[in-house]
């Protein structure tokens, strides 16, 4: 249909202006923001304890399915093909491979959540090893109270993603905009009626009904030219929706990334392993200080995703010969050269950073330093953690899945040794260098692989991305004394670095056309 940039059965005259694009990315970083603040909250609400401990480890398994399947497997999958099948296929064949997608991530999720209630205690036993029986009473509350909301995440999801490839992705990063808000409430409310299992209580039914309240604000609003399109089709198809034409090829490339996806996740068990292995209170501590990195990764690269991803995928459909150098490495080089500064501020005012956020002066001495130690070596990490999420999206939109699970599989056991090896040496701060390691690992191979597929790189886009994160930190390191005058002066450091990675960003973007050189 003219005019339309979403497939042909999503019919939409919407298009992707600069107001929706600043409100699609503005409310991405929001929302990736309160996920933050959810566990800022945690922090701050539980300390340093058994029952952070626990409502972390749960937290995280009720995202897994989300996480892991829909996220990073079937949607990129989907987002990849559509398009292409719309085109080559038609209109139809696309309605039944989203339907298709939908319906059976959907039954999963759901499964899933019963799952992990009926195992509640082989669980707990897994991946909280070092804790006592009335850990393991509230994680078992935690898991009973959560059996839905895998599978409300679900479909959530799917809704939300109508409202993406009909460029009403604004509304895409809405379900975390509202389960974080509810679920913090739940927490705060929970902790003021009865203390931490009631806090940690309450933020499970926050998260639970945040869930249920996304899938109805999605349905409504839904472009209802949209919703009246996949009504129809899901009429067409609702005798079919269980196969799939070439289902082998589609669910091989999602079982791929599936793969990939769980190996990526088992780092944060494994992490959640060792650390509780240490001690009470040390899974709080990793997770509090890696959240700092993981909120950078999302806030920016993630939330640009939200856009980009859509936007590659049309490119190499259409324009594949041009694709990477005129869209995708721009994009690339913005993406990482605006990673500068927070890395630097991580690494640099760590004290005044995690002291502000978390209120640390209530920690124990130990615990100050430690989680001091833990966020400088995570900030280190969001290089890698960033340019691997970024190449490896792009070796899916390639259709070289099979290269992402490669990769993954081979750094696991590297993961593991390394772990091993670096608490029994080093505690906590040994567990962080591990994931630095691996994360710089597997983009490292990802990058290998794209130059063996034909990418092309300018020597001069290296080198100027390389000179503007020197002057980044350099202005970092002798802003120092500034960042310590307390508030007002950690803010000026921080605004200040912020600018000047943003204009070095933009001067990368429009970099003059030079020779190119294949490595």
């Amino acid at each position: 249909m003219a005019g339309s940039s979403g497939p042909e059965f999503l019919k939409t005259q919407n298009g992707h202006t600069g107001l929706k694009v600043v409100l699609t990315v503005g409310t991405s970083l929001l929302a990736k923001a309160l996920g933050f603040v959810r566990v800022q909250q945690i922090a701050s609400t539980l300390g340093v304890s058994y029952y952070a401990d626990v409502l972390l480890v749960a937290v995280q398994l009720i995202w897994l399915v989300e996480t892991v399947l829909i996220s990073s497997a079937a949607v990129p999958i989907v987002v990849s093909r559509i398009y292409r099948t719309d085109r080559e296929e038609g209109s139809d064949a696309a309605a039944h491979l989203f339907l298709h997608s939908a319906f059976w991530c959907a039954t999963i999720a759901g499964l899933f959540g019963l799952m992990l209630w009926l195992s509640a205690n082989a669980i707990f036993e897994a991946l909280l090893p070092g804790l006592d029986t009335e850990a393991r009473e509230l994680f078992r509350v935690l898991a009973a109270i959560s059996i839905a909301t895998p599978l409300a995440l679900a479909s959530a999801h799917f809704l939300s993603l109508v409202n993406r490839l009909t460029d009403n992705g604004v509304w895409y990063s809405v379900p975390q905009v509202v389960i974080n808000i509810v679920a913090v409430g739940g927490l705060i409310l929970g902790y003021r009626m009865g203390g931490a299992f009631e806090a940690a209580v309450g933020m499970m039914v926050g998260m639970a009904i945040g869930t249920l309240a996304v899938c109805v604000l999605q349905l409504l609003v839904m472009p209802a030219e949209a919703k009246y399109e996949l009504k129809l089709s899901l009429r067409r198809h609702r005798h079919k929706v269980l196969r799939l034409p070439n289902a082998r090829a589609y669910w091989s490339g999602i079982g791929v990334l599936l793969l990939a996806a769980l190996v990526q996740e088992a780092y944060i068990y494994v992490d959640f392993y060792f650390a509780s292995s240490v001690g009470e209170g040390s899974v709080g501590l990793v997770g509090y200080s890696s959240r700092l990195a993981t909120l950078v990764n999302m806030l920016l690269v993630a939330s640009a995703f939200v856009i980009l991803e859509p936007r590659w995928a049309r490119a190499l459909a259409n324009h594949s010969d041009t694709a990477w150098q005129h869209i995708i490495k721009p994009d690339t080089l913005v993406l990482l050269c605006l990673l500068a500064a927070p890395v630097s501020i991580l690494f640099f005012y760590s004290n005044d950073v995690t002291r502000l956020i978390y209120s640390t002066d209530q920690f124990a001495a130990p615990d100050r330093d430690l989680i001091v130690q833990l966020t400088q070596i995570y900030g280190l990490s969001i290089i890698g953690l960033s340019y691997t999420l970024i190449t490896t999206r792009l070796l899916i939109l390639m259709h070289q899945e099979r290269f992402v699970v490669r990769v993954t599989l081979l750094v696991l056991p590297v993961k593991l040794v390394l772990a091993v090896w670096l608490v029994d040496n080093y505690g906590l701060p040994g567990l962080a260098i591990s994931t630095f390691a691996v994360f710089l690992l597997q983009g490292i191979c990802n990058s290998v692989i794209l130059i063996r597929r034909g990418v092309t790189l300018r020597i001069l886009s290296l080198i100027k991305l390389l000179v503007s994160f020197t002057i980044v930190f350099l202005t970092a390191a002798w802003l120092v004394p500034v960042a310590t005058l307390g508030l007002w002066g950690l803010l000026t450091a921080i605004s200040a670095l912020c600018a000047i990675s943003a204009a070095l960003a933009a001067a990368l973007r429009y970099e003059p056309i030079v020779r190119e050189v294949t490595f």
